[in-house]
């Protein structure tokens, strides 16, 4: 049970982590985001290429940058992106986003 609930803790402390650093691209000014998100889109793997155009047209957007700001607008990106990307996609991003810093 401990191991379990070790486990459970470890997890709560990467998404919390996660959602920090995804968190973050909403308060960046416009041109640094637009480069990290050209930097973010460079390493990302297929499946959450994919998924990041379906939401940019799903959001009537042009490209990745008009998504996020549109994402943002509720306050909590990570929640936004779950509509769109699987948990696996969202953890591709950050560490993606983490690599781009």
């Amino acid at each position: 049970m401990n191991a379990v609930f070790a486990s459970s803790l470890l997890l709560a402390t990467f998404v919390a982590a996660a959602s920090n650093i995804i968190q973050e691209l909403c308060v960046m000014d416009d041109e640094p985001l637009e480069m990290k998100l050209h930097c973010i889109s460079s390493y990302l793997p297929e499946s959450p290429r994919v998924a990041l155009d379906e939401a940019i047209h799903s959001l009537t957007c042009m490209d990745s940058y008009c998504a996020v700001r549109k994402m943002c607008e509720g306050g909590d990106l990570v929640a936004a992106m779950s509509l769109f990307f699987t948990p696996q996609h969202i953890w591709q991003f950050e560490v993606a986003s983490s690599i781009c810093d």
